[in-house]
Formats: C-alpha cells, structure tokens, sequence
C-alpha cells in the first residue's frame, strides 16, 4: 500500500524448445516464449471517506483525499515470441538460418488528475467551502483536472531473419559472413480530440452539520 492508494504488481514468464534433428548434419530448433507484465495502482477503499470522494485536495499544504495519479494502469504488457533456427553443416561450413517474430500488446489506462484538484490556502476556507456552504463560497485559491482518454490499447509486432555461415579456412582461422534484416511494425499515433469549450467544474455539494 501506498499513499491511500492499493500497488499490484503480477509477472508471469514461460519458454519451451522443441529441437528436432532432420538429419546427421541438420538440426532445428523451435523455441516460443511468453512474458507478461501488470502493475496496477487503485484506490484503497478504506480511504475514501470523508465525502471527497475521488477528489484530490490540499489545504494547506496538506493532501486530503486520494492521490490524483490513481487509478492507474501501467502497463499490462503481453509479449508473445517466437523463433526457428536451422543449422546445417557441410563440409567446412556451418550454415544456419532462422526468424523470430515477437507480438506485444500493450494495455494502458493513466491520466493523472482526472477527478480535479481543488487547493486551499488555510483550514478556514476549506471549512467555509465544505460546511454549512449555503451561499455558494468558493474559497479555493486553485483548480486543475486533466481532459483526454486514459485507455490506450496498441500492438507492436517484430520481425527478424538471418542468415549466418561460419566457414573454417583452417585449423586457425574461422570466418564468419552473415546478414540480418529486422522490421517493426507500429500503429500510427491517434489524432488529438480537442475542446473547443472548457467544462465547468462545480465542487461537490455542501454537508449539512
């Protein structure tokens, strides 16, 4: 736990080979991975009284209610990975070759200060606002919130393929000649949504006492 707010954070990882030998002189080899990554922050429900609920506030210089960070997704990565390689010897040449593939998707959900963020300079005008409020006082010296769309979902794919040959020239002496051509695959950035109006922000009703 920390400030008012829940940490997770789950790993998991696997690989397996399957290597099959074609014949005296070639063998391949088969290899898929698997790797994820959560971390996750979320608001810790035993904090949330008080009637501020997702409300950000400083009075002060004193944090009342939940971080404006929270809550937050960051990321849920999924990589998927494969990859083939052949080896081939002949003669005085070891001839290998192969490709690997990786698909990642990545899962993002974060957008610090979505709920507002009130400040105020003393404990009395944040009472005034808070308490008893029946004139409509707005005491607050400062007010932020942050606009936009906290999922983001995308998908990287990678792609690579090699060619190597390793030829012993002789007994001292081994030269190795080889390529490698890789290529990733991205999504385009999403186009900005903006407001041609700001939203109004209201502070939550006042409590009777």
């Amino acid at each position: 736990m920390n400030s008012q707010g829940d940490d997770s954070v789950f790993v998991r990882n696997g690989k397996a080979t399957w290597t099959t030998v074609l014949s005296g002189n070639m063998v391949n080899a088969f290899r898929y991975g698997l790797n994820t990554d959560r971390q996750a922050d979320t608001f810790d429900p035993g904090t949330l009284g008080g009637g501020l609920g997702y409300l950000d506030v400083s009075v002060a210089g004193v944090a009342l209610g939940p971080p404006s960070y929270l809550p937050r997704l960051q990321p849920l990565e999924t990589r998927n990975q494969f990859d083939d390689d052949l080896s081939w010897s002949i003669g005085k040449h070891t001839v290998k070759v192969g490709a690997t593939f990786e698909h990642v998707n990545e899962d993002i959900n974060y957008l610090s200060g979505r709920f507002g963020s009130y400040t105020y300079p003393t404990v009395t005008s944040f009472a005034e606002d808070y308490s008893g409020n029946t004139t409509g006082a707005k005491n607050w010296t400062g007010y932020s919130q942050t606009f936009g769309n906290p999922a983001v979902v995308y998908a990287i794919r990678d792609l690579g393929i090699y060619l190597e040959d390793q030829f012993k020239a002789t007994d001292r002496l081994t030269v190795t000649l080889g390529a490698r051509y890789e290529r990733s695959f991205a999504p385009p950035p999403p186009r900005p949504t903006l407001r041609t109006r700001p939203r109004e922000m209201r502070f939550p009703p006042a409590r009777s006492t």
